[in-house]
């Protein structure tokens, strides 16, 4: 089993999935997968060598934010620094092989919502190097992503005032 400590009030955190049992239940994110397979949780580094040696592959991966096709929030990233750590992390977990990508932060998301996270993430940072305040970018994020959900306006805010 892997979990992380309760806080002081007796709730798990972010990372607070277990594996093991007959099945993986999240009650908060509805989150019910088959014990069968091998489950990585990310903030648990030191045991990914240690999984991957013993059971050989890993196919849930878990991050801190979940992939999702919508504006992503500006707490999540809020300087372009974070949109590249944001990029490299998605990256990272394309690259795992994982079928299944869960996060303190949303729920269950599969593969095509880290390439699009991929690719949205690419593109902000194309539109960041291509407009010079946040109002041009805020313009060409919508014209790029007209019907995404989420606050491009806060996005584009926040991007803009870290610079």
């Amino acid at each position: 089993m892997l979990q992380s400590p309760a806080d002081e009030g007796g709730d798990m955190g972010h990372e607070g999935l277990t594996a093991g049992g007959e099945a993986v239940l999240n009650s908060r994110f509805g989150i019910n997968l088959p014990a069968d397979k091998p489950y990585l949780f990310k903030p648990f580094e030191r045991l990914r060598e240690h999984l991957l040696g013993t059971i050989g592959h890993i196919t849930v991966y878990y991050t801190h934010w979940t992939p999702a096709e919508a504006h992503v929030s500006p707490l999540q990233v809020g300087s372009v620094a974070a949109v590249e750590a944001e990029l490299a992390e998605a990256k990272e977990a394309l690259a795992s092989g994982c079928k299944y990508f869960i996060g303190g932060h949303g729920g269950l998301a599969e593969k095509k919502q880290v390439e699009f996270k991929i690719a949205y993430l690419e593109t902000v940072q194309r539109l960041l190097a291509e407009n010079a305040d946040a109002e041009g970018f805020l313009a060409a994020l919508n014209a790029a992503y007209p019907e995404l959900p989420g606050d491009a306006a806060a996005l584009a805010n926040a991007l803009y005032a870290a610079k």
